[in-house]
């Protein structure tokens, strides 16, 4: 994710980057996850793709629907995004062609949070309809407004950015944060920068998603059972001093979800 310059005499410089710098967002300080790992808790993790190219992680939460951030998919339109989109499930290697539980799968529509700002990034999550169902197994999505708590421990996982310096790897990543205050967020970011209700931070020294990792799962390992709490969203710098900001999954309503109006594209 992206730097935050503190000195109050360069907010004006923050302003006018802050858009470019929260609109990218592989796991920093991660490692590859596991085969074992991937099939007991994490097969509903996917690519978004435009073409073959990876642009941004997903979650499916029905066999024919899948959770990811709204900045992921405001620039396209419902054509659009039917010709070029597509979700990469079944594999933690994108290059993995032989793997037998590879799947492919286009999109059939795709809704955006009928609040969402995209500005601010509140309300950062967008619902993808998928032209088939999908074989993988769907996350449970976190309904508790009082859970995770502060200190809990979560995992982020991508295909984005190791170093934050471009290089993406081929093989999905996971590492550990634990959950940060939404006051204590506020407080680290300042000025200029809102932590909304809808927002869950996650920090740990060194850890961090990044570029490319926007839209995919933040998840908790909750007694066994893994839940979806966050989606990758916004941040400034990647593993540095400042937390990973995510949109909320418990503010998120599947059922209201599915009568947001279908995306029609970039406003002019």
């Amino acid at each position: 994710m992206k730097k935050f310059l503190t000195a109050l005499a360069v907010m004006s410089l923050l302003t006018a980057c802050k858009e470019n710098q929260k609109s990218q967002v592989s796991v920093i300080g991660g490692r590859p996850l596991s085969e074992e790992l991937y099939k007991t808790s994490f097969t509903s993790i996917a690519s978004l793709q435009h073409g073959v190219i990876h642009r941004c992680g997903a979650t499916l939460i029905s066999p024919t629907e899948v959770i990811t951030a709204a900045h992921c998919l405001v620039d396209y339109d419902q054509e659009t995004a039917r010709e070029s989109l597509s979700l990469l499930f079944g594999v933690t290697l994108l290059s993995d062609e032989k793997n037998p539980d590879r799947e492919r799968i286009a999109i059939e529509s795709f809704r955006i949070h009928a609040e969402y700002n995209s500005k601010t990034y509140q309300n950062d999550f967008a619902l993808i309809t998928l032209a088939e169902p999908s074989h993988a197994r769907p996350a449970l999505l976190n309904e508790d407004k009082e859970f995770p708590l502060v200190d809990d421990e979560v995992h982020v996982l991508g295909w984005g950015d190791i170093n934050g310096g471009g290089i993406r790897p081929d093989d999905l990543r996971i590492t550990e944060l634990n959950i940060v205050s939404n006051e204590r967020c506020q407080d680290k970011f300042g000025l200029g920068y809102g932590i909304f209700d809808e927002n869950i931070c996650a920090y740990q020294i060194s850890s961090d998603a990044c570029h490319g990792d926007s839209g995919g799962p933040l998840f908790s390992l909750d007694h066994g059972s893994t839940k979806l709490v966050g989606v990758v969203s916004w941040g400034l710098g990647c593993g540095l001093t400042l937390p990973g900001v995510y949109a909320r999954v418990s503010s998120f309503d599947l059922e209201a979800a599915r009568l947001w109006p279908l995306h029609e594209g970039p406003k002019p």
